[in-house]
């Protein structure tokens, strides 16, 4: 596709990135992640080797890297939640990947009354140009949703030219139509586990304790 200018002003270009969603019968999220991603500079900065994708919260697993260019996946933790994916080798300008993967995402839902609903705004990239993007929610068991676009068993929502944008994905479900939902497992943007703040506070902690130490010294 055509670059336009704008997005020329960037060091890469998703071309298209697809969203499938499955809800479990927890309430959990089966989620299926095609991107089309072309690097437009490999010198400013170097050959592309590895990328991160944005999700919504710590509390994935099942994390599998489906494509034969990802040489490593994992969850990465970096002032938010990401997947963070290992290239097999270094891309250089012109080069495109097609990259797949699917992830077990918990924590997603909210509880209100009988209800069960769901509020995703996926594609939010800084510094990233997305020309186009589509999101895709099986509607079985859906009750109500702002999804208007429906292709075989999912509702759809699909935008392009997207700079530093999201789309809005709300679906609305009987509790019924779930088993086992718990109010204690309802959506949490949390990114960091309990381990690491321990471990920010002690290093903070440790290096308060130096500085009045050394103050201590020197006043000697």
């Amino acid at each position: 596709s055509t670059i336009s200018a704008k997005a020329a002003m960037y060091l890469d270009v998703i071309n298209n990135y697809e969203i499938t969603v499955n809800p479990r019968k927890d309430g959990t999220l089966d989620m299926l992640f095609n991107i089309k991603w072309t690097v437009l500079d490999s010198k400013t900065e170097g050959p592309l080797e590895w990328i991160k994708i944005g999700i919504p919260n710590r509390y994935v697993d099942e994390i599998v890297g489906i494509s034969s260019n990802i040489k490593k996946i994992k969850y990465y933790s970096d002032s938010g939640s990401y997947i963070r994916i290992d290239l097999d080798r270094k891309y250089k300008t012109g080069e495109t990947l097609d990259i797949s993967f699917s992830i077990h995402q918990s924590r997603m839902y909210f509880l209100d009354g009988d209800s069960c609903y769901y509020d995703y705004n996926p594609g939010w990239f800084e510094d990233m140009y997305v020309e186009n993007m589509l999101v895709k929610w099986n509607k079985e068991g859906v009750v109500d949703t702002n999804l208007i676009e429906i292709e075989g068993d999912y509702y759809c929502i699909s935008d392009s030219n997207l700079f530093e944008e999201t789309l809005k994905v709300k679906m609305r479900y009987d509790q019924s139509y779930f088993e086992g939902l718990d109010s204690d497992m309802q959506f949490t943007d949390a990114y960091m586990s309990k381990g690491d703040i321990i471990g920010i506070i002690a290093i903070i902690t440790f290096i308060i304790l130096m500085i009045v130490v050394i103050i201590i010294i020197s006043r000697k």
